[in-house]
């Protein structure tokens, strides 16, 4: 009965692990499995005018929906032990959305103890030399789709895609009416001092949208749509990847889950 006893001790610690891998493999399943539905973000239409400044201060923020950032739900990397054990601390940041006739804006806080951004051109990998935020954005009804950057310092960038994975001399030059500004709360490119954040808003033109894929702007475009971020900080370990809607690993290139993007 003791060896039994035991036995059993030895166990229920084993079952529990077992237990709570099986319901972290449903759960993931649920959310990014071959059947789970895109998660919807929504965009609010606009009232009034929206300032391109920086600041979300108009009413329209205000009345729309926020969304917080989230890391990739699985590192599709090696993981390494002794790295692992400590990691970087998560700095968290919200994005909004709203519309108008002419325009879909795109409003963003993001904490960040080290803003940092190196690229002092236009239409550059700008993800490679700082700071970072990032719209994709893409209709079901077309192969077709943008990848859009907005840094602290003010650069910015347009990249399409004829189609994911595809082939191409080039990435395509500005597309100047894209629209960017961004306030940082802190001071850039100086890791000797403490920073509290930046702020970031973009306008992108809905005929930039239709030009590019042919679909309209609204709610039968079926259009899906991915806010991404990179977060430099010195000492860490790596650049830091979080993304609206959540992903189930760090590839911003994976279109199926894309949110699908409602507009109200």
């Amino acid at each position: 009965m003791k060896a039994f006893t035991l036995l059993f001790r030895g166990l229920v610690p084993a079952l529990a692990v077992v237990l709570l891998a099986s319901c972290a493999h449903d759960d993931f399943e649920k959310r990014f499995g071959a059947d789970a539905p895109r998660e919807k973000i929504t965009a609010s239409k606009a009232a009034g005018k929206i300032t391109l400044d920086g600041n979300l201060n108009e009413e329209a923020w205000a009345k729309t929906p926020a969304y917080a950032f989230q890391l990739p739900a699985r590192d599709y990397g090696v993981v390494m032990p002794k790295v692992a054990k400590n990691p970087d601390a998560f700095e968290p940041g919200m994005a909004k959305l709203v519309y108008d006739g002419s325009y879909l804006y795109i409003g963003a806080v993001l904490q960040d103890s080290d803003v940092v951004q190196y690229g002092k051109e236009d239409q550059e990998h700008l993800y490679l030399q700082g700071d970072l935020f990032e719209i994709f954005i893409k209709s079901e009804k077309s192969p077709k789709y943008w990848e859009l950057y907005a840094a602290p310092n003010g650069r910015k960038t347009t990249f399409l895609f004829e189609s994911r994975g595809y082939a191409r001399a080039d990435w395509g030059t500005l597309d100047p009416s894209f629209q960017t500004a961004a306030v940082v709360q802190g001071t850039i490119n100086n890791y000797n001092d403490k920073d509290k954040s930046w702020t970031v808003e973009v306008a992108i033109p809905l005929k930039m949208l239709r030009d590019l894929t042919g679909v309209d702007f609204d709610n039968n475009g079926k259009w899906t749509i991915l806010l991404g971020r990179y977060n430099y900080n010195f000492g860490q370990k790596s650049c830091q990847l979080s993304t609206i809607p959540q992903l189930p690993q760090g590839n911003y290139h994976l279109i199926e889950y894309y949110g699908e993007l409602v507009l109200k």
